[in-house]
């Protein structure tokens, strides 16, 4: 048997057994290799694994091929704050390119199953069943994550979010989701006049539609049934003034800030940023009941990051959009005086 994989699985069943109690324990390892034996004493420290991709240029897209959101400045202040905590991790581990073997997540001869904490930031492919989701929720089954496989599959799809928050009241879009085969029957009046059909795991304002009649919507509907046998997702539309629109972010339970998109992001009635570069921003400050809604969206979804996308209709508030990668503004963070790194690692200081 391969001696990573044995020492992989070895580190997993000392960890679990020894995980509830201290965490300066003195362990002694008896390991036959080769003819050899090795004795080792160690301390039983809890360790840490890291993908957070750097964004060193704010002026090209955001992509699979380009995954990093968190600004080079902000990612250094993170890397600092490690080293001044003495906090040891290993990082650059992007488990897109990782394979499992019998359970156990791998990139090379690193064992990232071995880690007790795995933290990520970047962009990946959030489609059921793919290979990042898999490796997500393989490495989940030994090692804390955040995020987790389980927001991600809830809180990247905004079918399955707005469903759950529904239930406990927050006040989201109203919507319907149906395929081709029902569509025609289904009763769209309680929407209102104009509907939206969205992505349910888009991103930057792209294939949103704004339909304005039944039938029409009927007709795209059917257009795309041609192209793919699927459902859809249909959000009604609410009238509201762009000028009111905030974005928010938030990190651990912590609303950080909001802000507002400047008038080259905002396409008549919606966000668009076709480029998928992001920014475009000015700082806003939150007000009391905005809080409030992130809040209770963050207990509900126990997600460590996300960030929220609220319009104020005539009915009030509504959530219109849950984004898995929230808006990091290096210049907000500075502004305010946030101790984003503290913040951040936050679920760190359980362990350390």
């Amino acid at each position: 048997m391969n001696y990573m994989y044995c020492l992989c699985i070895l580190f997993h069943k000392i960890k679990m057994s020894l995980f509830k109690n201290e965490k300066n324990l003195s362990v002694r390892l008896f390991i036959s290799h080769n003819k050899y034996t090795l004795t080792q004493n160690f301390f039983m420290k809890f360790s840490t694994g890291l993908w957070l991709p750097p964004r060193t240029n704010l002026n090209q897209s955001i992509s699979i091929g380009n995954p990093g959101i968190i600004d080079q400045r902000i990612y250094n202040d993170l890397l600092k704050y490690l080293s001044v905590q003495k906090i040891e991790f290993s990082q650059e581990l992007d488990f897109r390119n990782a394979y499992i073997k019998n359970g156990y997540v791998y990139i090379g001869d690193i064992c990232l199953s071995k880690f007790d904490i795995f933290i990520w930031f970047g962009v990946i492919n959030r489609n059921p069943g793919s290979h990042d989701l898999e490796t997500l929720r393989t490495l989940s089954l030994t090692t804390k994550i955040a995020n987790s496989y389980e927001y991600m599959t809830l809180g990247s799809d905004k079918f399955r979010a707005f469903s759950l928050l529904h239930h406990h009241q927050i006040p989201v879009s109203d919507f319907l989701f149906v395929n081709q085969r029902n569509i025609h029957e289904v009763d769209l009046s309680h929407l209102g006049s104009s509907v939206l059909l969205k992505p349910r795991r888009g991103g930057f304002g792209i294939g949103i539609i704004k339909i304005d009649s039944p039938s029409q919507l009927r007709d795209i509907v059917d257009y795309l049934s041609n192209q793919k046998d699927e459902s859809f997702y249909i959000e009604k539309y609410y009238e509201n003034d762009m000028s009111q629109w905030i974005g928010l972010t938030v990190i651990n339970g912590n609303i950080l800030y909001g802000y507002r998109k400047k008038a080259d992001k905002i396409a008549d009635w919606k966000i668009y940023d076709r480029n998928q570069i992001g920014g475009g921003v000015d700082l806003v400050i939150p007000n009391d009941e905005q809080i409030k809604i992130a809040e209770s969206v963050y207990k509900i979804l126990k997600a460590n990051f996300f960030g929220l996308d609220i319009i104020k209709s005539k009915d009030g508030y509504k959530v219109v959009d849950i984004n898995y990668l929230p808006g990091l503004y290096y210049d907000f963070i500075q502004e305010l005086k946030i101790d984003f790194p503290k913040i951040f690692f936050r679920m760190l200081h359980q362990f350390y």
